[in-house]
């Protein structure tokens, strides 16, 4: 906002910003649609995939690791946005006992003691561009040894591209009480989703028909079916989905567990500004989330103001031209206006209305020939999120015209708000009242009369002495005792008028008349008038020149008595 009362000013203005945004969010599974709010131009994204299911019953005395289920990426990274330009996907679900989180996570196997299922992927696109997507974790296989099976984690990405997820572990087909028994038969895990394809599912190690089985597309492979017990986890969704896990052979014993399901690949978009990405939670009913931080546009806007008149007259309108040009970074978006306050101007006319840049025009309120009624001026271009203000670079310019009254000064202090440097944001200017006034100066040359005929020259330096241009300025003979015509006076053209302190020679012919010389003496006396803008008369104190005649012979004085007489 600024104010423009001033002659010359030249602070930073800001115009008027969108107010910040809050962030928008989905922390359930399921699709969304978030649409960039007014004044922003960037988004801070953070999306994650679901945690894969548990599926573990601990045998007594035993706990489940923290890290048994698989987990989901989380990915953070930033993208330029424009008011209206829409983000969209779909929030992955966690994956449960035996079933699959929703958007990608695979099944566990079928059985009496199903695996965990995996968990579903979370993308985001805008414009049908798939901007990043983060896989989801694989589920646990079925059983009670809680030291294998465990479900493998999604890809972590570290720039862009796509990153592998994790395999899932091997469980334990073995009735033994020593799980680690070399001779031990190990039911797969799932491979994780790879770079190019999706995961293959976890081999059986003498039945194959209960390895799991490989994902497909986004989707994580189905862990491995078991007529028995203990089934495959499934695999997790991700860009490439996880394979399941393979399933055990046995009957359920304390010492079986199947497979764990493989997590998904995650995907990152090189058109993104990648930041970041870790592992999201481990815990059983994890799902994914998705959360945009809005980033408001950063622009600075410089103005300058100047007026038609050094100062104003009563009751003459004064004409203000306003430039505001944003210097950016960033440009004036839907939201982002240029709102101009000015208390001096209410009561003036808006009169013109122009911006350098190309587009729709700028419409103002109040419009061009309209009164303006208020301390604020705003304006915009239309656009098809919304209307904004200036282009990095462009210029807007506005006239207006307004009539200050009073013999005092006029001094109106600016005040602006942005985003951008607080320190530029107010600035005083002053216009004076007018105070117009002349000076005159005449003189004759030469300054004696000599003979009939003699042209004599007559110069009227006239200066304006005021603090406003005068024009016309013209030069008035009030006496003249000459006996011939009354000289006339002839001044310069003056196009703009004469400026405060300039100065002007006006110049008279005269040619002395018989009557003149014999009288010896001529007198001239001028006075200088001129006009300020508004029509206001200004006259000069009158100025004499006198024109002095030639100098009789003086006779000696007669001698003394009974003196001689001096010849001469």
């Amino acid at each position: 906002m600024l104010t423009c009362a001033g002659l010359v000013s030249t602070p930073t203005a800001l115009a008027d910003p969108a107010p910040a945004p809050s962030d928008s969010e989905r922390t359930t599974a399921g699709a969304f649609s978030f649409a960039t709010p007014d004044g922003v131009c960037a988004v801070d994204v953070t999306i994650a995939g679901a945690a894969g299911g548990v599926s573990i019953v601990p045998n007594a005395g035993e706990t489940i690791p923290a890290d048994a289920a698989g987990a989901g990426a989380v990915i953070r990274f930033s993208v330029p946005a424009t008011p209206g330009q829409v983000f969209e996907g779909t929030v992955g679900g966690a994956g449960g006992a035996g079933g699959g989180g929703s958007n990608g996570g695979g099944d566990a196997g079928a059985g009496t003691h199903s695996g965990g299922g995996g968990g579903g992927y979370t993308d985001v696109s805008s414009g049908g561009t798939l901007l990043a997507l983060a896989g989801g974790g694989g589920g646990t296989g079925g059983g009670h040894v809680v030291d294998w099976g465990h479900g493998g984690s999604a890809g972590v990405p570290t720039g862009t591209g796509v990153f592998a997820g994790g395999d899932g572990m091997v469980g334990q087909d073995d009735d033994t009480t020593d799980p680690g028994d070399p001779s031990a038969i190990r039911p797969g895990g799932g491979q994780g989703g790879q770079t190019a394809a999706p995961g293959d599912g976890g081999v059986h190690a003498t039945i194959p028909t209960q390895s799991g089985e490989a994902g497909t597309g986004r989707d994580g492979g189905a862990g491995a079916a078991d007529p028995g017990a203990d089934t495959g986890g499934g695999g997790g969704g991700g860009y490439f989905g996880g394979g399941g896990g393979a399933s055990t052979k046995g009957d359920g014993a304390p010492n079986h567990g199947g497979g764990g399901g493989g997590g998904g690949a995650s995907f990152v978009d090189g058109s993104v500004l990648f930041d970041s990405a870790t592992l999201g939670s481990h815990d059983d009913g994890t799902s994914g989330m998705i959360s945009l931080t809005w980033q408001l546009c950063e622009y600075d806007l410089a103005v300058t103001k100047t007026s038609n008149a050094q100062v104003f007259e009563p009751g003459v309108p004064v004409q203000y031209v306003v430039k505001v040009t944003n210097l950016g970074p960033e440009p004036m978006v839907a939201g982002d206006t240029v709102t101009i306050t000015d208390a001096i101007a209410v009561g003036g006319t808006l009169t013109g209305v122009q911006s350098s840049g190309g587009g729709a025009a700028f419409t103002c309120t109040p419009a061009v020939g309209s009164p303006i009624t208020q301390d604020e001026i705003d304006c915009s271009r239309p656009d098809a999120a919304g209307d904004r203000g200036l282009d990095v670079g462009e210029t807007l310019t506005l006239t207006y015209s307004k009539a200050l009254n009073g013999g005092d000064a006029v001094t109106n202090t600016v005040s602006v708000t942005d985003r951008g440097n607080p320190a530029n944001n107010t600035a005083a200017a002053t216009l004076a009242p007018a105070a117009p006034g002349l000076a005159l100066v005449k003189k004759a040359k030469p300054k004696k009369i000599t003979k009939a005929g003699q042209k004599v020259t007559f110069t009227y330096r006239v200066t304006n002495t005021g603090n406003i241009a005068l024009n016309p300025v013209t030069v008035a003979e009030t006496r003249f005792t000459g006996t011939g015509k009354t000289p006339k006076v002839k001044c310069p053209a003056l196009p703009t008028g004469l400026q405060p302190g300039a100065q002007v020679v006006c110049t008279a012919k005269y040619t002395v008349t018989k009557k003149d010389a014999a009288r010896g003496k001529i007198v001239n006396v001028a006075v200088a008038n001129g006009a300020t803008p508004g029509g206001s008369q200004v006259g000069s104190a009158p100025s004499k020149a006198v024109v002095k005649g030639k100098k009789k012979h003086k006779l000696p004085s007669p001698p003394a008595t009974g003196a001689r007489a001096s010849v001469s």
